[in-house]
């Protein structure tokens, strides 16, 4: 497509920084960003204090439990409008390293960055970007993934982890290579196929959350009936309503049940 530069190389993260504790790996990949030119970095830490979810929710996890990592891609070669292709890309990645723990239990993507077993959380992702003019200049791809965590805050509405789904206790380690190789040749065949990502959104909508199933959502301070019909190209979810279909962004519709 016109203005995207279609480079098919792989896409590597060769330099790998473990912090023994932070705030949030997405902070610190931004600052990292900020400070000096580096290649394309993955920082992951077992130990994260203040992580962030989506519209500045909070993120909880639990100390040597539970892996928080983030992959800085320095200028993907996206124009700014497509960088939706980037979220399905990340997306993807992360439910392939969740499915291969967990191969007979299906696992879904819910919109716009969540993964969810039955209807509990297992994955949050948060994406941020950096633009210069009219150019993606870095985009940080952020997960907080439940692994070995049995003990949530009472506060929250419906987590799980690989643990208490399986009653196995996990190498953290292990799960981060897992999860580096996944991310790498997810952003590689998105970077290949940008010309047609036809396939890339098609898996992305045959593991989508409730899709094609009756749900009820808050729609303009409403509680709505509606059906989830699919994805815009811009990342809009959209929703078959008994007026019509609508195409609804991140902050313009809640999740009430599936």
């Amino acid at each position: 497509m016109s203005g995207d530069k279609n480079n098919s190389k792989q896409i590597e993260f060769l330099r790998s920084i473990f912090l023994s504790e932070t705030v949030s790996t997405n902070e610190y990949a931004l600052h990292l960003s900020n400070s000096a030119p580096n290649p394309n970095t993955c920082l992951y830490t077992f130990s994260q204090t203040g992580g962030r979810g989506q519209i500045g929710r909070k993120w909880y996890s639990g100390t040597d439990k539970n892996l928080s990592t983030t992959f800085l891609w320095h200028h993907p070669p996206l124009l700014p409008q497509r960088q939706w292709l980037i979220n399905m890309a990340f997306a993807l990645a992360v439910h392939e390293m969740a499915q291969a723990q967990l191969p007979d239990t299906k696992v879904k993507l819910k919109w716009p960055n969540d993964l969810y077993v039955e209807k509990q959380k297992l994955a949050g992702i948060l994406i941020q970007n950096t633009l210069v003019g009219k150019r993606l200049e870095a985009t940080y791809l952020g997960v907080g993934f439940n692994v070995n965590e049995r003990d949530f805050p009472p506060d929250l509405p419906n987590p799980t982890s690989l643990s208490l789904l399986t009653g196995r206790h996990y190498e953290l380690l292990d799960l981060q290579w897992a999860l580096t190789t996944a991310v790498s040749n997810q952003l590689s065949n998105l970077v290949a196929t940008l010309d047609d990502p036809e396939s890339l959104y098609t898996r992305y909508l045959d593991l989508l959350y409730l899709k094609d199933q009756i749900g009820v959502y808050e729609v303009d301070g409403q509680k709505v009936s509606g059906i989830i019909r699919g994805v815009t190209p811009e990342g809009k979810l959209r929703l078959e309503l008994e007026e019509g279909e609508r195409a609804f962004g991140f902050r313009e519709l809640g999740y009430v049940r599936g």
